[in-house]
């Protein structure tokens, strides 16, 4: 299957479509397996960083799923997205005084230099190509904080090795590979959480006894020695 959607302006598009944002909690967080891996992402969120007292960016919120779970913190946050049908969900799910809700593009972002102490950014870096990576990185660089903190996903390729076959497409790597874009782009990679550990078959069997032996497995599993196997990275880095 010939890759359809890669880059800014394709993934820009396909999320301005009205269905695929009012379907967005559904499809991809609504089931067993979706559920799951939110609660994997958000958890290592907290893990990673401090967040009481800080300012957040929460760049390409989408439908705000991540959004949801910085608010319950202390923290002024942040969600910006280009997409107006993605935000209007936003809107019409979070009510929170301190949620600022900005439709802006993520290469040009309003806000003035040095702004954030920590920017998540989740489902958004990891379908640009090389350029716009680096890009999105510089253009990060510059409203964040010294040594304040970067923290998104990553896709690992000994787990991705069908990528290529995907409708959207995810730059996968190993670690050393991300290790040394972060640092070409001005980031120091400080710490990574894995998850999904071969049990993405048990998790689409939708059991709940399935369920309880995958969560149980990648908490177990959570070593560092052991990341390089997960599926999935959540990473946490530094403005150099």
């Amino acid at each position: 299957m010939e890759t359809k959607i890669i880059g800014k302006e394709k993934v820009k598009q396909f999320y301005q479509n009205f269905r695929v944002a009012e379907d967005y909690d559904r499809t991809r967080s609504g089931n067993v397996f979706g559920k799951i891996r939110s609660l994997m992402e958000t958890k290592a969120i907290t893990n990673l960083t401090e967040l009481d007292g800080k300012r957040v960016l929460d760049l390409a919120m989408g439908t705000g799923r991540i959004t949801k779970s910085l608010l319950k913190f202390n923290a002024q946050v942040f969600g910006v997205d280009a997409s107006t049908e993605m935000l209007a969900v936003a809107k019409k799910n979070i009510k929170s005084k301190r949620l600022t809700i900005i439709k802006s593009n993520a290469f040009k972002l309003p806000f003035k230099n040095n702004y954030f102490d920590v920017i998540v950014c989740f489902r958004f870096i990891r379908h640009l190509n090389t350029n716009e990576r680096k890009n999105i990185y510089a253009e990060i660089r510059r409203v964040l904080k010294k040594d304040g903190h970067l923290i998104f996903d990553a896709c690992n390729i000994l787990r991705h090795r069908n990528h290529e076959t995907r409708s959207v497409y995810d730059k996968v790597y190993t670690l050393n590979e991300l290790k040394t874009e972060l640092k070409n782009n001005k980031f120091d990679l400080m710490d990574v959480i894995g998850y999904f550990y071969g049990n993405e078959v048990l998790l689409r069997l939708n059991n709940k006894y399935c369920n309880k032996i995958v969560m149980k497995l990648d908490k177990l599993l959570q070593i560092p020695f052991l990341y390089h196997i997960a599926s999935m990275w959540v990473v946490k880095c530094k403005k150099l």
